[in-house]
């Protein structure tokens, strides 16, 4: 139920469960609500929550084996992004730093996941992926991190008929983790994988993306890097 307890919300699964997916929607969402209205009820809300079961949910923040990334692999950047949100609300040098270590541990487990994989099969036909692969030049059936994935981008592919899976493959799902790294307030991972970043903005030609999602994610992956860049590191 949405905080006024008689209109439904419209929202998959309930945010109150006490496992790292759940946490790490709850906790900054309603954190955010205090910062954006001033209304200390929100505040109290948050911090009832926090408490809850010992304060259970914070625990579920700490990074370890228990942390979950989104499932879809396109997905996950957004709950990052949160989380980022949530780091530079708080204020107690303690928390920022778990929530730093977390930032740095799914972001990790972005960067290192498979594409398609198992998640994203469902979406095409096996015969799809074959011919993507084929085509592509992928070495195995999965493309193996999404720094192998945007390593293996050609311009030439957005030329071709599977352009939109080239783009999905080669384009999108590398952005997700590279959005990922800009907002892991981790200053050697940034300093890795800027120049792929800045690689991606220079060679990606947006009218021969046909996604709008692909567009607006380069856009804020550029306004990240340049805010990045302009305000330096540690501030």
């Amino acid at each position: 139920m949405r905080a006024d307890g008689v209109t439904r919300a419209h929202v998959g699964f309930t945010w109150k469960g006490f496992n790292s997916s759940h946490a790490s929607i709850l906790l900054p969402s309603v954190l955010a609500l205090y910062h954006g209205t001033g209304d200390p009820h929100w505040r109290e809300t948050y911090d009832a929550l926090f408490r809850e079961k010992d304060s259970e949910r914070w625990k579920q923040l700490h990074p370890g084996p228990h942390v979950r990334i989104n499932g879809h692999p396109i997905y996950a950047n957004q709950n990052a992004f949160r989380i980022n949100a949530y780091h530079r609300f708080e204020t107690t040098p303690e928390r920022k730093a778990v929530l730093r270590d977390l930032l740095e541990q799914s972001t990790t487990l972005q960067l290192n996941r498979d594409f398609p994989g198992e998640f994203y099969r469902k979406y095409h036909t096996d015969d799809r992926w074959d011919r993507a692969r084929r085509t592509f030049g992928w070495k195995d059936a999965d493309l193996h991190g999404c720094v192998e994935a945007w390593n293996g981008f050609e311009p030439s592919m957005l030329d071709h008929k599977d352009a939109s899976l080239a783009g999905l493959a080669h384009v999108r799902f590398p952005l997700g983790g590279f959005h990922m790294v800009l907002l892991s307030e981790n200053e050697s991972m940034i300093a890795e994988h800027t120049p792929s970043i800045w690689n991606m903005l220079r060679t990606m030609d947006l009218e021969k993306i046909s996604s709008g999602e692909t567009c607006y994610l380069l856009t804020a992956v550029g306004l990240h890097l340049y805010a990045h860049h302009h305000r330096g590191p540690d501030k």
